[in-house]
């Protein structure tokens, strides 16, 4: 009865939401970049949205799609998972053949625990990426052969995780270096995304930063070292995540905090389709 109780009360909160969608940034002052982030493949809009930025799944997005935005003057950016192997990607075959390699061959396996939050995601050891180097670097060719000119480096927080692998930050430095070369030499911008311990050390070899609820997590300001130079600090704030933490949704005061440390705040479910409450359109 409690699960249901909680999902009947999210249902409520989610349909009281003035949700909008992209079309709300043609009221925003000039200035302040218009940004989307739609990783719910059945509900990206026929058309992109007219954004400065716009982030979508690099397997699930089709070249076409990815052209028409760049062709409206929008940024786009490609969603990869650069800390874990996924076993509903076109590639979890290549990463679980590698894994067997390795332990036939006396190694540990490059494969950690699920995500408690993601059945079928498994953390990789970045600690041994070179291993697997050649299949992200895949991805990113992926990226560039769809279009995308920016490349967004998700689950790069494996030391704050229980990866089942001892994973520790100096080991994600080393890893987010040899990324970001990879990126960059295929012509791929990069966005950092959260592993907010690493912000400052990385930060001059991004393009943007995003966060999620660091509203919630009051760790807005760590994005305070893109900020002089003109970097995008973007950030996502779910009402869930809110009530999961017993917390009411003052979408007013989320808003504050977020524009006073110089964060781009939109609110989003956690399934990421195209419903949005764009803060600069308040």
């Amino acid at each position: 009865m409690r699960a249901l109780s909680l999902l009947l009360g999210f249902a409520l909160l989610t349909g009281c939401l003035p949700w909008g969608d992209a079309s709300q940034w043609s009221g925003v002052p000039a200035g302040i970049p218009s940004w989307e982030w739609i990783l719910d493949e059945g509900a990206i809009p026929s058309s992109p949205p007219a954004v400065d930025y716009l982030g979508l799944d690099a397997f699930d997005t089709d070249a076409r799609y990815v052209d028409e935005a760049v062709a409206n003057g929008t940024r786009a950016w490609c969603y990869v998972s650069v800390g874990t192997a996924e076993d509903w990607r076109d590639d979890w075959a290549a990463f679980v053949a590698l894994d067997n390699a390795e332990r036939d061959g006396g190694n540990p396996s490059i494969l950690g625990d699920d995500l408690a939050a993601w059945p079928g995601e498994r953390w990789l050891d970045i600690a041994r990426y070179p291993v697997f180097l050649d299949l992200m670097s895949e991805r990113f060719r992926t990226c560039v052969d769809k279009g995308f000119t920016l490349v967004e480096f998700d689950n790069m927080d494996a030391y704050a995780n229980p990866t089942g692998l001892g994973i520790t930050e100096q080991d994600a430095r080393a890893y987010a270096a040899a990324l970001v070369s990879e990126a960059q030499d295929r012509g791929l911008s990069v966005i950092h995304k959260n592993a907010v311990e690493l912000v400052d050390d990385l930060e001059p070899s991004m393009e943007a930063l995003l966060l999620e609820s660091c509203v919630l997590h009051e760790e807005c300001d760590r994005g305070a070292a893109f900020l002089p130079s003109g970097k995008p600090v973007f950030n996502v704030e779910y009402p869930s995540e809110w009530q999961d933490a017993g917390r009411s949704v003052d979408i007013d005061d989320i808003c504050a905090q977020s524009e006073a440390a110089g964060a781009n705040t939109v609110i989003k479910t956690l399934e990421l389709d195209d419903r949005s409450i764009v803060c600069a359109a308040r």
